[in-house]
């Protein structure tokens, strides 16, 4: 008879064993870009603590091209990314203006981090698409994929960007 008592919690034991061996999320590496509607270049990007190789001028994009970010297959309720981003540094100036040279080559003063936990709009199903940061004037960040509404609208030039465009 006691064998017949262990029963229900060995099976609840083995259910919790075979539940914890399997992905609580199934997710997928997409390549990601940004897309900078500021009049600040940005010297690095990192997204969820990965990254730093790109960059993206002001006013402008790059194209999603860099490897990768990890998101789960299908969009859920509360789904956040925290971006981090360095915007680009100035030369060190001496008093009268000039640039402080050390074995000839500028003193380049980085500009501090910045970080925000943004949330990530519903994407569809199957095909995600690519991963975007979109930069906006005030630290305004977002992100999104390109198969979620919002990144056509964040994706379009801003009157500044047409603007900066057509100076340049």
């Amino acid at each position: 008879m006691k064998p017949l008592r262990m029963l229900p919690p060995l099976t609840l034991a083995c259910a919790w064993l075979l539940s914890a061996c399997q992905p609580q999320d199934s997710t997928i590496a997409v390549p990601y870009g940004a897309v900078n509607h500021t009049d600040i270049g940005i010297a690095s990007i990192v997204i969820n603590g990965q990254g730093g190789v790109l960059n993206s001028s002001k006013h402008g994009s790059g194209n999603a091209g860099i490897c990768c970010v990890v998101v789960p297959r299908q969009w859920h309720p509360g789904l956040t990314v925290t971006i981090q981003w360095r915007e680009n540094g100035t030369f060190k100036k001496d008093d009268q203006g000039r640039e402080v040279l050390d074995d000839g080559v500028p003193v380049l003063i980085e500009a501090p981090w910045k970080s925000r936990t943004v949330p990530i709009p519903r994407y569809g199903q199957g095909e995600v698409g690519d991963f975007y940061v979109f930069f906006f004037p005030g630290d305004d960040v977002r992100a999104a994929l390109t198969s979620s509404p919002e990144w056509k609208a964040w994706d379009k030039p801003t009157p500044e960007d047409l603007a900066y465009d057509a100076s340049h």
